[in-house]
Formats: C-alpha cells, sequence, structure tokens
C-alpha cells in the first residue's frame, strides 16, 4: 500500500511564500507512521510539485503515483485547494481513500465536515491515530468510523522528520523546527491549547540533533513553531544548551515579552534569535479579559525595549474586531505602538474565528458575525461595524506610513521541475500548457493584435482556470501593445471577476480585495531586461480604486511621468488617481 501525504503551500504571485514552504505537519505525522510500520511506502508528494505546481499539475501526478491512501493536511490557506484536489481525484477514478487532518478537522467545522469529500477526518495530533489507521489497513482490516482521533503522544515518542530523512529544508533553504507542543495560555481565538492544554517541551537532544542537522545542510534561517518559545520550565536552560550549537543561524521565534528580562534577551541573542514576534492585540483591557488574556504594560514596554536594544527586530501583533474593541480602541493601539517604539515591524491582522476556538462558540452570544469559509474572517461586531474594520486598516497605514496591502510584483524566472511561471501569448495555447502551470502563473500579452482577438483570449483564460481554479494570475500587457482609448480599461478590470477565489476575501483591504488576480501595463516587456515600471489596475469599486505605480529599478521620477502619461491615455482623464506602491518582487 502506497501513502501520500500533502500539504500545499501559502500562495503568493512573487512566490515568496511557497519558496519558504515546510510541510512540517504532515511529515510529523508520516515519520511517526514510518517508524512504526516497518515496509510502510509512505512519502511526501515531491517537493518541487508541492512547492510550484498548479492545480493540474498535482491532480495529475497523484493519478499517475496510484497510491492506495492520500493524506491531506488542511490548514485555512490551503483547505479549499486540497478540497478541490480531493474532488478531483474521486470525479477522475482514483481508488484511494482520502483522508484529512489538521488545525481545519475540528468538529464544530460544519462547512468542512458537511462536505463529504473526505473518507475520514482526523481530529488533533494525528501521529498516533494515523499510524493505527495505516496498521488497520496494512491487515486488511476495514475502518469503520469517519473520524478519528487519538490521544497527544508524549514528547520522547515524537519523531523528527527531519532526522528519519522524511523531510527536507524549504527551497528557500529555510527549515521550520519545534521545541514544545501545547500552549498553557488561553486565548479565545487561538486553537494552539485546544490541541493540547499542557506545554510539552521535546527533548532538549531532538532539538540539538536537528539544529547540527540543519547546519550540516547549510540551512540558515530556522523558524520555531512554537506558540511561545519561552514557555519551557527550563527556558533559560534550554537557551544555554543550545547555544553552542546555534552559530551560522538565523532563529525566528514567537514569544510573551513580558518574559524577556535582561538576562533572557541577552540569551536569546547569543543563541541566534534575529526576529522575535510579540502580541500586543489591544491596549483595551476589557477586550482583553474577553478573550481570556491579560498583561502588564509596564513588563510589555520594557520586554520589547530591552528585545529592540539588543539589536533583535520585532514585530508587533495587534487584532482588530476583538469583544468590546471600538474603531477608538484598535485607534489606541496603533498610537500606543507607535508612541512606545513598541515594533519594528508591524502585523495588524483582522481577528478569525477559527475553528475549534472558544471565541467561535460564542460567536451568537456576543453578536459577531463572521465568515462561514476560511479564513473566517469577522465581519460585523457589536462594537466594531463593517467599515470601521476597513477604516481601522486604512489609520494604520496613514499613521505608520506602511503600506499594509502592497502589489506583489511577480516571479518571472525559471523553476525547478519545469514548471511554468510565464506564458507569452502570442498565438494560441495548448491544453498541454495547462498541466505544467505553476501557482502562481504571468500571461504575458505578445500579440499585437490581442484586442481585436479579444474572444479567443478570453477563451483561453477560461480554459486555464477551470483546470487550475487555485492558481494566482497576473496578466501583463506592455505599454506598446496598449490600444488607443479607454475601451480596454472596462475589460482589464473584469478579469478580476471571472472566478471566486479563497485570496479574494480581504474586505478590509485599502487596495483590493481581490488578490487571485493581478493586472499590470507595463513600460517595457518584463523579459527584456530593462529596467521597468508597473502599472497596477485596480478593479473598480474596491479599496481606494488607485492605480498603483511601481517603479522597478527605475528613478521614481521618471516612473511616475511616464505612468501618468500612459494612465490619461487609458482612463481618459487628466489627472487619474494612484499612488506610488512599494516594490515588492522576488
Amino acid at each position: 500500500m502506497k501513502v501520500l501525504l500533502v500539504q500545499l503551500p501559502v500562495l503568493s504571485a512573487d512566490l515568496a511564500y511557497p519558496a519558504e514552504h515546510v510541510p512540517l505537519g504532515a511529515a510529523s505525522v508520516g515519520a511517526y507512521a514510518f517508524l512504526h510500520l516497518p515496509g510502510l511506502d509512505l512519502k511526501l508528494l515531491p517537493r518541487d510539485l508541492c512547492t510550484w505546481g498548479g492545480d493540474e499539475a498535482i491532480v495529475n501526478e497523484i493519478l499517475l503515483e496510484d497510491p492506495g491512501v492520500v493524506a491531506f493536511s488542511c490548514y485555512l490557506w490551503n483547505v479549499e485547494r486540497s478540497c478541490y484536489i480531493a474532488e478531483q481525484l474521486r470525479s477522475r477514478g482514483c481508488r484511494a481513500l482520502t483522508v484529512a487532518g489538521g488545525p481545519e478537522v475540528c468538529p464544530d467545522n460544519t462547512w468542512l465536515l458537511n462536505k463529504n469529500i473526505f473518507d475520514h477526518l482526523f481530529i488533533g495530533e494525528g501521529e498516533k491515530a494515523f499510524a493505527e489507521f495505516l496498521s488497520c489497513l496494512a491487515r486488511g482490516m476495514r475502518v469503520a468510523d469517519r473520524v478519528l482521533a487519538s490521544e497527544p503522544l508524549r514528547p520522547e515518542e515524537l519523531v523528527s522528520p527531519y532526522l528519519t530523512g522524511l523531510l527536507q529544508p524549504a527551497p528557500s533553504g529555510s527549515i521550520l523546527m519545534e521545541s514544545l507542543r501545547g500552549c498553557s495560555y488561553r486565548c479565545a481565538y487561538c486553537f494552539y491549547h485546544k490541541s493540547s492544554g499542557l506545554t510539552r517541551a521535546l527533548p532538549i537532544e531532538r532539538v540539538v540533533s536537528e539544529i547540527l542537522w540543519a547546519r550540516d545542510r547549510g540551512v540558515r534561517e530556522v523558524l520555531f513553531t512554537d506558540p511561545s518559545f519561552l514557555a519551557r520550565p527550563d527556558a533559560s536552560g534550554f537557551l544555554d544548551t543550545i547555544t553552542p550549537y546555534t552559530g551560522g543561524l538565523d532563529l525566528y521565534v514567537e514569544l510573551n515579552a513580558e518574559h524577556c528580562s535582561g538576562e533572557i534577551v541577552k540569551k536569546l541573542k547569543d543563541c541566534g534569535v534575529v526576529q522575535v514576534e510579540v502580541g500586543l492585540q489591544t491596549v483595551n483591557s476589557k477586550a482583553l479579559k474577553s478573550v481570556g488574556r491579560k498583561w502588564s504594560r509596564k513588563n510589555f514596554v520594557e520586554g520589547v525595549k530591552r528585545l529592540r536594544d539588543a539589536g533583535i527586530v520585532v514585530t508587533l501583533d495587534i487584532i482588530v474586531g476583538l469583544p468590546h474593541d471600538t474603531l477608538d480602541d484598535v485607534i489606541r493601539s496603533i498610537d500606543f505602538a507607535i508612541e512606545k517604539e513598541l515594533y519594528d515591524e508591524l502585523n495588524i491582522y483582522p481577528l478569525s474565528l477559527l475553528p475549534g476556538t472558544e471565541l467561535r462558540k460564542k460567536a451568537a452570544e456576543l453578536g459577531i458575525r463572521f465568515m462561514i469559509e476560511p479564513p473566517y474572517y469577522v465581519l460585523k461586531t457589536p462594537w466594531l461595524d463593517y467599515d470601521e474594520i476597513y477604516q481601522a486598516f486604512s489609520y494604520a497605514e496613514e499613521v505608520t506610513g506602511f503600506d499594509f496591502f502592497p502589489v506583489e510584483v511577480p516571479y518571472l524566472g525559471s523553476l525547478p521541475g519545469n514548471f511554468l511561471s510565464v506564458i507569452e501569448l502570442e498565438g494560441d495555447v495548448t491544453p498541454a500548457t495547462f498541466h505544467s502551470c505553476s501557482c502562481s502563473l504571468s500571461i504575458i500579452i505578445k500579440n499585437p493584435g490581442w484586442w481585436e482577438r479579444i474572444e479567443s483570449v478570453k477563451s483561453f483564460a477560461t480554459s486555464l482556470i477551470n483546470k487550475n481554479p487555485y492558481i494566482l494570475l497576473n496578466w501583463i500587457i506592455p505599454s506598446k501593445l496598449v490600444p488607443e482609448g479607454p475601451a480596454m480599461l472596462p475589460f482589464l478590470r473584469k478579469l478580476y471577476l471571472w472566478r471566486q477565489h479563497p485570496l479574494d476575501r480581504e474586505f478590509f483591504s485599502t487596495r483590493s480585495s481581490v488578490n487571485s488576480c493581478q493586472v499590470f501595463i507595463t513600460r517595457h516587456d518584463p523579459l527584456s531586461g530593462d529596467s521597468n515600471v508597473w502599472i497596477w489596475i485596480p478593479p473598480e469599486d474596491t479599496g481606494d480604486g488607485e492605480f498603483r505605480i511601481i517603479p522597478e529599478n527605475t528613478d521614481e521620477n521618471v516612473a511616475e511621468d511616464w505612468a501618468r502619461s500612459l494612465l490619461r491615455k487609458i482612463t481618459g482623464e487628466d489627472n487619474p488617481g494612484y499612488r506610488i506602491g512599494e516594490v515588492m518582487y522576488a
């Protein structure tokens, strides 16, 4: 029996997120089964395919593998795509059992459970239950229960997917690592403590062995997945133990700033920690209490100051939409972070009511409306309405100068596995091309007569989307192929509306709620190597509605003059609204 593990990446147009993809969850479950079931034919979906492949490429490869079991690790960023692939396997005659686990599989996630796509579902930490399931199948036994679960394993029972040879570093050269599981905090919006309420520290020997494994393979960055890096009872001693082995590695961790004494900060620095993420969330004490959090304002500020004084980059998190938080409260939190200089980087998130969390259970009681589909964003609370959530992000951009919704200039280079990041649309495109698309595909218009053949372009796009509904699309039109007059602009804006996609739900975005598609006009052919200027075309009636001018290795004033002239040409307006965007490209 062949077992195939699938954990799909976060998607981004510049392919930066896929490049950092490490399927740690799937690999951890697989490593335990691999160790306890000798002779088991088990593997991860090939790294290049999982990282870069489009939907059709992944479906075709799984069909070729002809596995007995396909196991999906489902997170809010990949669960809908995973469901689609599982449905395609079934509709194309795949005989494999399809199963799913991960944070998305919870008893209260009726959106997923009611789909009836997967043959079996695993709730909670899945190592033991999955291994027992495979053991039954190997002995020819039928597993009657659709929903399966088991108690979490003891730390010493967990198996390293790196040391067993199942998992390799991300294409970017980074790895994810865990030093503990579970969480002693009880934040009502978080799932960590629901999956395991006790903090279970992994043996230090395993952590050291994985660090040495990483160094031997040229890894430069280690991102710890621990919900709170200093939550181990022996945190100080733990840092002392691993420090001799972390030379040459940059460590990234999440922690509670209130635990950062001068001694601990020095040890973090000596250990190689270069960046930490800390959660302020809000300064409203009533809101914090309502979600099971408490804080010492003084200790928090002092902890962050120590971290920053030591040269450790601090990323600060603020949540918009917590119970009892008004727009004024969110503004106070942002102003507090600025006044006290609490960050190098600032993350502002809308509240998500994740499956399995206390806050999701209490949503109706609290009068909170939220999306039933991922990413489960809060839409309205008794204290904050739909428009005010948008206003909170707009205010944050205004006072910080950050662009929280930057345009991603797409990656246009070659990819491992011969996956296509670019299709040059000169004539007809054969259907075979759709099987080699990457998860972010740029379509560069090359045919001077494309506008006269617009129906052919539409047909091509429809076929492409039907085969690859979850890939990201980037339409690129060199300026020399832009027709005279404003007739083209409505068509370009409609390109955003040709499908529904999970990444198109950011209603609070100051740029656009649509992230699955981007439309650009460029000064030069983007493959020519010339210094370029990108004009991002906004959909209608979304965000601020402004065009974005993105200079790429180009003088900003030259870029702006050229872009302003072109925008007058395509809009018919003397002063079309635009802003200079940040250069975001891999």
